[in-house]
């Protein structure tokens, strides 16, 4: 059977982190990039699943009652328990190290935690429904970081990221999508693109995803036919995002322009002549970006944001989010050992039509007290040490373009947790478990030989 993998142990030999690390199904050994030996196993089975599971949850992640939703949900479950199955099957045959990592632990107990407050919640019906779906969610996202077995499993997700971003948005283009461009998401010169299951900020948030998919396939990729499809394909996701309206996503474009520049090509150049060069060409690009936006119908959303203060905000939407933040506050304090039971944040808020706080940095706190918050963001954080970590390995190109670009991912996902709730999002779980497999595969292949026994 195979064993648990816990945190990185130096002391262990590469024949323990990987059975079988040179033989395994087609895998190869090599040194193409930049001297350093590369191990690239073939994702088989796992990375059409992988894609089909995102794709599915992908379009899963809006609000309202679409019809096809109905059919994508339990597809995706399906896909989820056939792909645990192809893996358990693995583990047993061959003794393969199972992913069960210090972050799954925290988010474990944080589902425990939830449980824990359930017969005190404010609505043991919401609450009670919240925590099956939250370990629906948990129970994907482990899943995922299994399947992920290295670098190629890891780029069929990213794949199926840029493909639910199109289907996604092929909605409010063909009239597919259930019309909530006509009740409620209007302004005074267009409608907003809701995409296909009538949420434009759903939609935002997919082509935000779409544009750090493509940035790092380009960027770990030699093909520049490939390379001119991601150019492409980010162009078409900042066309989308205008057209959505969506100020979330509006400032995940100017973060992952600015955040690629820092985190990955100012790390992956040559001398100051090559960063300085990027540089510029990163900050004109989110420039050019901004300026387009600046002409669609609805980068008056954006003002808004800046005349709040004045009481312009006639949409009311920027001023109820940060009354939303302040409320999750105040309730946190009232109710700092359980909170209110998970998903019951709203009842306190006296939102009686809203089904969240609209924020995940003080709403899991409201949600599940202080102890939940620290299980649920201690997990985040030791992702973050597990990738600073892996900063030091020595790792061939392609590995290390997508490990840096991870912080792309981190950094997006923490300004949105300001303004959604992640612990619902469901792309935040595949996404999260895929990473945390990839981190782990990384930390079990490229170990420093130094420091192997």
């Amino acid at each position: 059977m195979g064993q648990v993998y816990g945190d990185y142990d130096p002391g262990l030999a590469q024949g323990q982190w990987y059975p079988a690390l040179a033989t395994d199904g087609g895998g190869y050994w090599g040194d193409d990039f930049d001297g350093v030996p590369d191990y690239s196993p073939p994702a088989g089975i796992r990375g059409f699943a992988l894609a089909a599971i995102f794709v599915c949850i992908g379009l899963l992640s809006y609000w309202g009652d679409a019809s096809l939703a109905a059919y994508f949900a339990p597809l995706s479950q399906c896909l989820v328990a056939g792909l645990a199955i192809v893996l358990i099957f693995g583990v047993f045959s061959s003794g393969a190290s199972v992913v069960f990592s210090a972050e799954c632990i925290l988010w474990l107990l944080f589902f425990l935690w939830g449980l824990v407050g359930y017969p005190f919640a404010l609505s043991t019906v919401l609450a009670r429904d919240g925590l099956i779906t939250l370990a629906k969610l948990l129970l994907t996202g482990l899943v995922v970081a299994n399947a992920v077995n290295g670098r190629r499993a890891f780029l069929w997700l990213l794949v199926a990221v840029i493909m639910a971003g199109v289907l996604a948005s092929l909605g409010g283009a063909t009239g597919m999508a259930r019309g909530v461009e006509e009740a409620g998401y209007g302004t005074a010169r267009a409608a907003r693109s809701a995409g296909l299951f009538g949420n434009p900020n759903g939609l935002g948030k997919l082509m935000c995803l779409g544009i750090w998919a493509a940035v790092v396939i380009m960027f770990s990729s030699r093909s520049k036919t490939l390379k001119m499809f991601m150019v492409a394909e980010m162009l078409l996701c900042v066309v989308v995002i205008g057209a959505t309206g969506s100020r979330q996503a509006m400032v995940g474009i100017a973060l992952l322009g600015l955040s690629t520049y820092w985190f990955l090509l100012r790390k992956t150049s040559q001398g100051m002549g090559q960063k300085t060069a990027w540089l510029i060409v990163m900050a004109g690009l989110v420039l050019c970006a901004i300026l387009y936006l600046t002409t669609t119908a609805h980068w008056e959303r954006m003002a808004r944001l800046f005349e709040e203060g004045q009481g312009v905000d006639t949409e009311g939407s920027a001023r109820a989010r940060k009354q939303y933040l302040i409320g999750s506050w105040t309730v946190e304090l009232k109710n700092p050992l359980l909170g209110v039971g998970y998903d019951c944040m709203h009842l306190s808020l006296g939102q009686s039509g809203m089904h969240s706080p609209h924020n995940s940095i003080l709403g899991v706190a409201g949600n599940t007290g202080f102890i939940g918050w620290m299980l649920f963001f201690g997990a985040w954080g030791l992702i973050f040490r597990r990738m600073h970590r892996l900063g030091k390995f020595t790792l061939p190109a392609p590995d290390r373009v997508i490990l840096l670009s991870g912080w792309l991912l981190e950094l997006l996902l923490l300004f949105w947790s300001f303004v959604t709730v992640l612990t619902n999002y469901k792309p935040f779980w595949v996404l999260q478990g895929a990473y945390l497999g990839y981190l782990i595969y990384l930390e079990r292949t490229y170990a420093p030989k130094a420091s192997r026994g």
